[in-house]
């Protein structure tokens, strides 16, 4: 066992000791406030004395100490099963995270959280057919920028083609929205590269974006 779970167990072992103890006091406080206490109040003026207990000849409660009269209480159902579930909660919680013994990390969950989220984001990107970036001004000054850098070599700063084909003509693999992202995003024979990684779902669109500005709505390149 390393010193961090070892820390973790005395810890947890510890935790349960204090609240052992503040439950246990509070219920032999209530029981003894209850059913002890009024043997021991003090005697009023017109109470009966009491027989003393050689007179009486037995042994009376009043006669044993405090402690004693406790010494019998039980300590309450309840008080145990929280006790005990206590102590085996805490042991699961240190088998199940401390790394030592389960392998646990937060950094594996936090990488298993983001891969699914990616996973998501390229799922939704897949079934998205039209650009949520059409006519948003700001998003075409974006795309505008990233097609000067990533595709006008090819393409033309007008979009009127060069080594590859003009964006403003018949395209070969459609026309549409869609069409349009899956050339971009996962590149095409004949020396059309992918982009999905380089400029991710977003950027994509941005650059779509730009492109239909152009070739949709007639705005200069």
């Amino acid at each position: 066992m390393t010193p961090r779970a070892l820390a973790y167990l005395l810890f947890t072992l510890l935790l349960d000791g204090v609240f052992a103890g503040i439950i246990a006091y509070y219920f032999n406080r209530k029981r003894y406030e209850r059913v002890e206490s009024p043997k021991h109040r003090m005697l009023a003026d017109d109470d009966p004395r009491p027989v003393p207990r050689a007179a009486a000849g037995r042994n009376e409660p009043m006669d044993e100490p405090i402690g004693k009269l406790e010494a019998h209480n039980k300590v309450p159902r309840g008080f145990l099963v929280l006790l005990f579930g206590l102590i085996a909660f805490g042991v699961y919680y240190i088998a199940a995270y401390t790394p030592e013994f389960s392998g646990w990390s937060q950094y594996k969950v936090l990488s298993t959280e983001m891969a699914a989220d990616k996973a998501k984001a390229a799922a939704g990107a897949a079934k998205m057919t039209e650009n949520p970036y059409e006519r948003d001004e700001k998003a075409v000054a974006e795309g505008r920028v990233l097609y000067a850098e990533k595709c006008a070599d090819c393409h033309g700063k007008d979009l009127k083609g060069g080594d590859g084909p003009s964006l403003t003509a018949h395209l070969k693999y459609g026309e549409t929205d869609a069409p349009m992202y899956e050339s971009i995003a996962k590149g095409r024979p004949g020396g059309m590269p992918a982009f999905e990684t380089e400029l991710g779902r977003d950027r994509t669109w941005k650059v779509l974006a730009y492109v239909d500005s152009v070739r949709e709505y007639g705005k200069e390149p």
